[in-house]
């Protein structure tokens, strides 16, 4: 074969085929069927990585199993719902009828300078009087008067003396003696913390050296913890 010959025949090949190429229609592609794929119900092991932003939208129901532990960081903004349809109930701590209390003294017992006292017990370990309420009388040998009525209490380590007014209300024609009355709200706090642990006491001291009187005094308010 000349030189010639072997340069036409390749030339001559590739020209038939890129005439086959254009006369022959282009066809469409199909790709084979894949075999059935089955994901079984076990929980697939996910991992995320750096810190992506996720975006919720909607309310979506949310369902969560056993006790996980959930840290929060930061000091997001966290909104609760409290509609008349759907309220929020809370308890207050600190309800004052959670526990109440009632406290009294008597004086049946004057010295000759007209000085009377009586104590209440001391609030308990751990709890502080709310003293909301004060009210008493004292009777008196007729023509006497109450001139001091002090209360006595400890709060937050401090004694303190308190001073109230006795009310004039008159006399009796059948038990003899003169009536005053104590009586009005107050707000005090008694407690045995700080070093400060004398129960809270009446003194009351009458104008003249009585021969028979009386007073007694009622407290009440409620207690809480002291933290």
């Amino acid at each position: 074969m000349t030189p010639l010959t072997k340069v036409i025949l390749p030339a001559a090949t590739v020209s038939i085929l890129a005439a086959v190429l254009l006369v022959e229609p282009a066809r469409p592609v199909f790709a084979q069927r894949g075999a059935p794929v089955t994901v079984m119900n076990t929980p697939l092991p996910t991992r995320i990585t750096n810190t992506p932003t996720v975006t919720i939208a909607g309310t979506p129901a949310v369902t969560v199993s056993g006790t996980p532990a959930v840290t929060i960081s930061g000091t997001p903004a966290v909104s609760v719902g409290n509609t008349s349809g759907a309220p929020l109930f809370v308890r207050s701590v600190d309800d004052p009828s959670r526990q109440p209390f009632a406290r009294d003294c008597v004086i049946d017992t004057f010295d000759t300078a007209g000085r009377g006292s009586c104590a209440f017990e001391a609030p308990p370990a751990g709890k502080r009087w709310v003293i909301e309420s004060l009210s008493g009388q004292v009777i008196t040998d007729t023509g006497l008067k109450p001139f001091s009525i002090d209360l006595q209490l400890c709060s937050a380590g401090y004694a303190t003396d308190n001073f109230y007014p006795a009310v004039f209300q008159g006399n009796s024609a059948f038990f003899g003696g003169d009536y005053f009355t104590v009586n009005q709200p107050i707000k005090l706090y008694s407690d045995t913390t700080g070093g400060c642990t004398g129960a809270p006491f009446f003194g009351v001291v009458i104008s003249n050296t009585p021969t028979s009187s009386f007073a007694e005094f009622i407290l009440s308010g409620y207690l809480v913890d002291v933290s």
